[in-house]
């Protein structure tokens, strides 16, 4: 891969992804400190934060000048990826005032289904080997993973979906 000559040996492909997680995790922390008692900021700043995992743990993936390592940095990567369906569903529901019981139980379960998915993404069955491009490391997706793209789009989806309905 193409590296950076800079102090990290960081791969000019981590570069967007990096500056990107940062400027996310810092709009979310500027819209949490303008009201942290809110529910909506709370969540926001939660969406952030898992969207600046991914991101940051990519641009640690791309850098990665071994396989092994590449794939726990992917694996770390993921523990932000899971809960962005999450929390676009949630901040949906609470954007719209659509807290009703249906969408609250199905908000608890969105939760529970992605610590479930952040257990099974350390396995083998979700990622079992990494990919190696012109800009770094990706991973491989194994069995397990293909349920976890059925959970991402449907409350990715829905949340989605509410938004352009209401």
């Amino acid at each position: 891969t193409a590296v950076c000559g800079g102090i990290l040996g960081m791969s000019l492909y981590s570069i967007p992804p990096l500056i990107s997680g940062i400027a996310i995790l810092g709009l979310g922390v500027f819209v949490f400190i303008n009201n942290k008692h809110a529910r909506l900021n709370r969540v926001f700043v939660f969406m952030c934060l898992s969207i600046f995992i991914w991101l940051v743990g990519y641009a640690t993936v791309f850098s990665m000048k071994h396989k092994d390592t590449a794939l726990f940095w992917a694996r770390v990567s993921y523990l932000g990826v899971i809960f962005i369906p999450v929390t676009v569903h949630h901040i949906s529901t609470l954007f719209l005032e659509l807290q009703t019981r249906e969408n609250e139980k199905l908000i608890r379960l969105s939760y529970i289904f992605a610590f479930v998915f952040v257990i099974i993404s350390w396995t083998p069955y979700f990622f079992n080997d990494m990919y190696s491009y012109f800009w770094g490391y990706y991973p491989k997706a194994s069995i397990l993973y293909y349920p976890f793209i059925a959970f991402f789009v449907f409350y990715y989806g829905r949340g989605m979906l509410l938004l352009y309905l209401y």
